[in-house]
């Protein structure tokens, strides 16, 4: 059974003024972790799709992408909503990664990185994260602040040894 990386999740300011991606930066534990699926908060009213991403997080270097979906908002409850990877990705331990939801200025609301919430152990939260048009890497913000809500469930995989991960190239 999956486990949610977030465990509590309080919603700061709204905002809908950043068009990209917006997320969370994080560490991964003493554990590799298989994440299963990527997920966002849905905000009361939301009804757009958003493409959301697991992607390397070194700051200032262009981040790769390892793992995307798209969830689509309209109707969904209030909470964080997640679709399932097709194939579930290994995310190694010591690395350090970003989760991100593409946002659209003037479209659906999101949480500022005034956002409080808790994780599990399993992985680090580091900071607020986010890339503007034309950025050549990830700009990292605020120190223990999420943008948005972007989460992920994950099982711990305790077989790995390293490796290379499959990549692909980030683009928005």
């Amino acid at each position: 059974m999956p486990y949610s990386w977030i465990t509590s999740f309080t919603g700061g300011s709204t905002r809908n003024s950043q068009t990209g991606p917006a997320g969370i930066d994080f560490i991964v534990g003493s554990n590799a972790l298989v994440v299963t699926a990527l997920g966002r908060w849905t905000v009361s009213g939301n009804s757009q799709s958003h493409y959301i991403n697991l992607s390397t997080a070194d700051v200032g270097s262009s981040p790769t992408t390892l793992a995307t979906v798209t969830i689509n908002t309209s109707g969904l409850p209030v909470g964080f909503g997640y679709v399932n990877l097709a194939t579930p990705f290994i995310i190694y331990p010591g690395r350090k990664y970003s989760v991100m939801s593409q946002e659209i200025g003037a479209g659906d609301f999101n949480y500022n990185n005034d956002t409080t919430m808790s994780v599990t152990a399993d992985a680090t939260w580091v900071n607020s994260c986010f890339l503007t048009s034309g950025a050549t890497g990830v700009l990292a913000e605020t120190a223990g602040a999420s943008y948005g809500g972007s989460n992920f469930l994950y099982e711990i995989y305790s077989n790995v040894t390293g490796g290379a991960p499959r990549m692909t190239t980030w683009s928005y």
